[in-house]
């Protein structure tokens, strides 16, 4: 039997104490504190029930005011503590948000206005450059980016930048932090996303009231690691800091909803943008969890109506192309208060990336590179759907034609498209490319449907007319269904037509 020198059994004594201790102080905070979400110059969404929440050492009264608003609670055994504002409307005024609990925590300059959150992969997670920070200057723009270093404790984030009004050094300067990866130590700080920005930027010029940028994105992150998972709640306990592997997490099921999404659901906005996709180009569940990650996304906000407004994913070969996502988004897109902003029109214009399709002898255009030239036009085309769909600022068409239904009479096939504005029409003038249609036979007995090239025309403000002389009895139509199709189908707006099929070949990335 081993005898224990009576100096160490005090020393193991003591550390034990100091890890009991520690562990305490992550599970009942000893001091006020509010949630990493708020800081000075953040904005609360208007209109809404505003949610503030946070830690004080447990049973202690906690009263949070502001505008002449005053809501007091009591800290959990757990320390946490959370109250409810009644909404406000947007006044112009910079507000002073006090907390007082077991101390005082005094917010200033802290604003009512629109917040959006801005999520997705490497599109979205892509830095604005020298040339967008250089004239940034917009005080009632907002910038927040979540951290995503440690599992922090339930209800906060690790390592935030906190809020910050938009200035060139704010956005150069207001993204992701990088680490050192052996010293843990912050390298540098990214910049802020160019997409969130520049959509931020158009909507607050539209609406002329702040608004606020909650960045939560990850590049090359997959749709399973944004939607809970039991799996991630296991593997990374909330109370328990530890350093994480960041690469890891992008392929993680659950582990970013766990680590970023859900310590910012109590938070009141107005909707989500995303721009995501790319990674999950050869998942055929891809329009089943993107519909669930909304519906998911929708119940922990608490708001069944969120607005989500997505981009779709550029003319790329990326992982065997993106037809499925594609599809996938438009299905979706149809869910109440969604959407899709089109991107087939903007691709890296360079001769070396055209060609001609070898079967249609129609014009192609695209690369393996997912991530797509000109974002300051997706920016555009996000916020004038925003404006026009959920601040009812303007009337023109926001969306590119899309899909309605289709109609086969004396073997033509008449289809109707949404989102026509005031007529469809070429983008060129030329006759309009990239309809197919098929009479049902198949290249083998399990293959893919044969199609041939077909004349369309427009017959009616949203309506084409579409034949081919070599298929008497058309049974399917497709438009645009090439990863790379270059098509010249507008409406009045100039904004391109969304791609679909009619068919059920159960893998449409394959021609």
């Amino acid at each position: 039997m081993r005898i224990r020198h009576p100096l160490q059994a005090v020393l193991g004594i003591i550390i034990g104490l100091l890890c009991g201790l520690t562990g305490v102080a992550h599970a009942e905070p000893a001091a006020l504190r509010l949630a990493k979400l708020f800081s000075d110059n953040m904005v609360l969404q208007q209109e809404k029930p505003i949610c503030i929440w946070g830690f004080d050492a447990p049973g202690t009264n906690v009263t949070v005011m502001l505008n002449r608003q005053s809501q007091t609670t009591t800290a959990g055994k757990d320390g946490a503590w959370r109250v409810s504002v009644p909404g406000m409307e947007v006044d112009g005024k910079k507000h002073t948000l006090t907390v007082k609990g077991s101390t005082t925590i005094t917010l200033r300059n802290v604003v009512l206005g629109e917040v959006w959150v801005c999520s997705g992969q490497s599109n979205m997670d892509w830095g604005s450059g020298p040339a967008l920070c250089r004239d940034a200057n917009y005080p009632d723009l907002r910038l927040f980016c979540t951290g995503i270093r440690r599992v922090p404790l339930r209800w906060d984030l690790p390592l935030p930048t906190g809020w910050a009004e938009c200035r060139p050094d704010t956005l150069a300067h207001g993204g992701s932090k990088i680490f050192d990866p052996k010293t843990g130590t912050v390298i540098r700080i990214k910049p802020f996303s160019r997409v969130g920005y520049q959509f931020g930027r158009d909507l607050h010029k539209g609406l002329g009231v702040p608004v606020g940028l909650v960045k939560v994105s990850l590049g090359g992150s997959i749709i399973a690691s944004w939607m809970p998972h039991e799996a991630s709640e296991r593997e990374f306990p909330f109370g328990k800091e530890m350093p994480i592997i960041v690469n890891r997490m992008k392929r993680h099921p659950g582990a970013l909803y766990h680590l970023i999404v859900r310590p910012v659901t109590p938070l009141s906005v107005r909707g989500v943008i995303w721009y995501q996709g790319e990674s999950d180009a050869d998942n055929a569940e891809y329009e089943k969890q993107l519909r669930q990650m909304i519906t998911v996304w929708r119940k922990a906000f608490g708001d069944p109506a969120l607005h989500f407004y997505m981009v779709q994913i550029s003319a790329s070969s990326f992982r065997g192309g993106m037809l499925g996502v594609w599809e996938a988004q438009r299905r979706a897109a149809a869910m109440r208060n969604c959407g899709i902003a089109v991107t087939n029109d903007i691709y890296q214009d360079k001769e070396k990336f055209c060609s001609v399709d070898p079967e249609t002898s129609w014009p192609l255009q695209g690369q393996e590179n997912p991530h797509p030239p000109n974002h300051h036009i997706i920016a555009r085309r996000l916020a004038n759907i925003c404006l026009q769909k959920v601040y009812g600022k303007t009337t023109k068409e926001a969306y590119g034609p899309m899909y309605r239904s289709h109609q086969i009479k004396s073997g033509k096939v008449i289809i109707t498209f949404d989102n026509a504005g005031t007529g469809l029409k070429s983008a060129d003038g030329r006759a309009l490319n990239w309809f197919e249609v098929s009479d049902g036979s198949r290249k083998n007995d399990a293959g893919p449907y044969v199609y041939v090239k077909a004349v369309a025309r427009v017959t009616g403000r949203d309506q084409i007319e579409v034949h081919s002389p070599k298929v008497a009895a058309p049974k399917y139509v497709r438009f645009s269904w090439h990863m790379f199709a270059r098509n010249n189908l507008v409406n009045s707006e100039d904004l391109p037509a969304f791609g679909f099929r009619t068919d059920d070949y159960k893998d449409p990335r394959q021609r």
